[in-house]
């Protein structure tokens, strides 16, 4: 997914358009293609909603959280070529306009990072767990996916479904 830079206002900025089709065929892939496709429903409703993780989740690396207190707010470090550090740009992937972002990699911290908010009912849990196996089956060697837990799409927790 194409997360814009900062102050990035081109063509390949999402739209609502762009999104719904992207989720579209994320989806049509999913069922398609489910032994051979890493990915559940809730991925395609967290990269392709038309708030960005931010806005979503509020994420928590130190460029969008002000926060000190134990967590990635106060132990993430992004060091420059001159050995320092700017917290105001801190982010996992720099430059991204956090309002629009959608990248994988940052999801995989932003989303499985909240689980408190997930557990809200069984279906809001089930998606949230899904994420998490997904993320786990791309990232840790070794580790085979499970089948996804919820088989419809469910909003964030606190926002409308698109």
């Amino acid at each position: 997914m194409f997360s814009a830079p900062v102050e990035y206002d081109g063509q390949l900025r999402h739209t609502v358009s762009s999104l719904n089709q992207n989720r579209n065929v994320m989806i049509d892939l999913l069922k398609e293609y489910p032994a051979s496709v890493l990915f559940s429903n809730y991925n395609a409703v967290a990269h392709t909603h038309q708030s960005g993780l931010h806005d979503l989740y509020s994420c928590p690396y130190p460029r969008m959280n002000p926060s000190t207190d134990i967590g990635l707010g106060r132990s993430f470090r992004q060091y420059r070529t001159d050995l320092t550090w700017d917290r105001a740009v801190a982010c996992c992937v720099p430059d991204t306009d956090c309002a629009d972002c959608r990248h994988y990699a940052s999801g995989s911290a932003i989303v499985t990072a909240r689980m408190f908010r997930h557990a809200a009912d069984p279906d809001t849990f089930h998606s949230w767990l899904d994420y998490v196996d997904t993320y786990l089956a791309v990232w840790v060697m070794g580790y085979e996916k499970g089948g996804n837990l919820c088989r419809h799409l469910v909003a964030p927790p606190g926002q409308e479904l698109f």
